[in-house]
């Protein structure tokens, strides 16, 4: 039997005078996302990233900060939790509609969460300030601002978040819409407790409630609802929650009778996705454990296996769910804290500039940036400096970087990250139709505090329609488009000024039912992917049979003393085909022992592997054609010119 107090806490909540407009919160809906199922659940994602975000701005020390997700499930006479929230029931009881009241005894099963971040400076301030006029020039209230006001905020500039409406996703996540938080303060070492109810308006007992409480001191006789304090009220709380703090400075933070659809494989799922940037920098490690003790430590070690580990994909799921771009991220990072790019634009400094135009990537420029993302895993990081208006008529100059990077699956995407933390839902076009992935980073204060102005509460995209951007800034629609469209744009420009002379060819041979086939055959068809140009080229890739075939194009200008690469392979999704080959597959070889049929008119094949051959001595007409692969599965083709000065090497398989 767990420990109890002497007294149950009480939750005092505020009367309201009769002259009070009644107003329920709603800032839920600022945060919670669709839930299609536990892996894409609105809360968790909204849980991570505004708690995250808020230890990080809250760092203290050259440490790493360290945040911990643990989720526990016990009987409540296990845990003595009966203490801290029996004073919440009759305000639940006469809600509208009535919450239910979790507990029918002490056999009632309470599932909960524990959140807590480390080198963190936690809640400091006086905790018997609880109006504006109290503050002093200079002074930090974090403990002010957190539990004594909702939809205000101390924050400003380069800060994650600054809303003031983030901490309600934690008794939003409640089924009884409450939380119980303890801080040990950095400033002065003080240990204090608290909780917060966020109810609606109600009447109990013939009196009046507005919608938010605070757990309190039971011996403290005021009308201020004032914290416990006190290693003893640590104690008991750290035992009945089962905290793992003991004695670092920061904040744990207790959600009890957490939402189902919250576990611990979505949160490290959602730390992954919007704080990968953090974590590869350094700067940022998680934890997340689940009811049996399940652990994923995410940092940046780990963080590429914890990938590897969580689901991304479920059956049910209607909404994209990618893993982060690690190795594109790390490459760029790298690059970054080197003080290497491979280019840095002209800056954008008036109003009519804010546009991707040929003029803004000239063709010295845009060639060889070009040429580098010509084979798969090709990288480009681009520094886009930027000038920006003040409505005090200042301007100022900041920039961020554009990362792009070849992928020949055509699955490339988007990632936008301001200060770190990913901005989700910022452009969901795909770069180069899917040719690149990119990643745009922001990271100049200038830049960050811009664009963390276009961000509502949720920080989930950039938007022209939010008030603050013209309270500060001037023609910011325009730069907003241009910073926000730089990935997809730059992409396109770059792809325009692909090298010429190293044409790269790829084409995929797949099966399909035609109607009129009859039942069991299948007709060979040859899709070219999106990106490879259509126009007329010296030679062709089509279907034969259960294969393909590569001949001469009549009258079509060719390099002299062409020679042709072609290496061929298996589909496979998400992955690239030609490092996936093997001989288990199919191996290709000249002679009667070949697995697969091979005939050749007016060339020369010289067998490069099992999967690649070169076709040398090519003469006007010329034709090769390979049969003999599964009919069940996709052959992707690549054919490059080979030997030529500028030739991508990275094209080999």
């Amino acid at each position: 039997m767990a420990a109890r107090l002497k007294t149950q806490l009480p939750w005092k909540f505020t009367e309201r005078p009769p002259g009070a407009v009644q107003t329920d919160p709603f800032e839920e809906e600022f945060f919670i996302g669709p839930s299609d199922n536990e892996l894409d659940d609105g809360h968790v994602a909204s849980l991570v990233r505004e708690s995250v975000q808020n230890a990080l701005d809250a760092r203290v020390g050259s440490e790493p900060v360290r945040v911990r997700f643990a989720l526990h499930a016990a009987s409540v006479a296990t845990t003595g939790a009966i203490d801290y929230l029996a004073g919440l029931e009759p305000h639940l009881a006469v809600l509208s509609p009535p919450v239910p009241w979790p507990i029918a005894g002490g056999d009632s099963q309470i599932r909960w969460l524990v959140y807590e971040d480390f080198n963190t400076r936690g809640l400091g301030g006086d905790p018997a300030i609880y109006a504006d006029d109290q503050l002093q020039p200079g002074s930090r209230e974090d403990f002010y601002w957190f539990w004594r006001n909702i939809g205000r905020s101390a924050k400003s500039g380069e800060n994650l978040g600054r809303w003031g409406l983030g901490k309600t996703v934690f008794p939003s996540s409640s089924d009884i819409n409450c939380i119980i938080g303890l801080t040990r303060r950095a400033d002065d070492n003080r240990v204090l407790l608290m909780g917060q109810a966020v109810l609606r308006n109600h009447s109990l007992h013939g009196r009046r409630f507005q919608p938010h409480g605070l757990l309190s001191d039971p011996d403290d006789p005021g009308d201020l609802p004032m914290p416990l304090e006190g290693d003893l009220a640590a104690k008991k709380v750290t035992q009945t929650f089962r905290l793992g703090r003991r004695g670092e400075t920061g904040l744990s933070i207790v959600v009890p009778f957490v939402r189902a659809g919250i576990t611990a494989e979505a949160i490290a799922r959602s730390v992954c996705t919007h704080f990968f940037i953090r974590i590869l920098r350094g700067e940022l490690v998680a934890e997340t454990v689940d009811e049996q003790g399940q652990t994923y430590v995410i940092s940046a070690d780990t963080i590429a296996d914890v990938v590897k580990q969580v689901r991304w994909e479920l059956p049910n799921s209607q909404r994209r769910v990618s893993p982060p771009p690690l190795e594109m991220a790390r490459m760029a990072l790298d690059r970054l804290a080197a003080g290497s790019v491979d280019a840095t634009l002209p800056l954008v400094a008036t109003a009519g500039a804010a546009a991707w135009t040929r003029e803004i990537v000239p063709r010295a420029m845009a060639e060889p940036l070009a040429k580098s993302l010509a084979f798969e895993g090709g990288v480009a990081v681009v520094k886009v400096p930027l000038a920006l208006d003040r409505v005090d008529g200042d301007r100022v100059e900041t920039h961020f970087h554009v990362v792009l990077r070849r992928r020949s699956d055509g699955k490339g995407e988007g990632w936008y990250a301001r200060d770190g933390m990913t901005i989700t839902n910022v452009n969901r076009s795909r770069p180069g139709g899917g040719d690149y992935e990119g990643l745009l980073l922001a990271n100049d204060q200038v830049i960050s505090s811009f664009l963390g102005d276009a961000e509502g509460p949720a920080h989930i995209e950039w938007s022209k329609e939010e008030k603050r951007l013209g309270r500060t800034w001037k023609t910011y629609a325009k730069r907003l488009w241009f910073v926000s469209s730089a990935i997809v744009k730059l992409a396109e420009l770059l792809r325009e000024n692909q090298p010429k002379a190293a044409p790269l060819a790829l084409a995929k041979v797949f099966s399909v039912r035609m109607p009129s086939a009859s039942v069991g055959t299948t007709t060979p068809i040859v899709r070219r992917p999106e990106g490879i140009s259509s126009k007329k080229e010296w030679y062709s890739i089509g279907p034969k049979g259960h294969g393909f075939t590569i001949r001469s194009v009549p009258n079509a200008p060719r390099p002299p003393d062409a020679q042709l690469r072609v290496t061929f392979a298996y589909d496979a999704s998400n992955k690239n085909p030609f490092r996936l080959w093997s001989p288990l597959d199919f191996e290709l070889k000249i002679g009667k022992d070949s697995t697969l049929a091979v005939r050749g008119n007016g060339l020369n094949p010289k067998l490069l592997g099992g999967n690649e051959v070169l076709l040398a001595d090519l003469e006007e007409t010329f034709s090769f054609t390979v049969e003999g692969f599964d009919p069940a599965r996709d052959v992707v083709i690549r054919a490059v010119l080979d030997g030529a000065a500028d030739e991508p090497a990275a094209a080999e398989a």
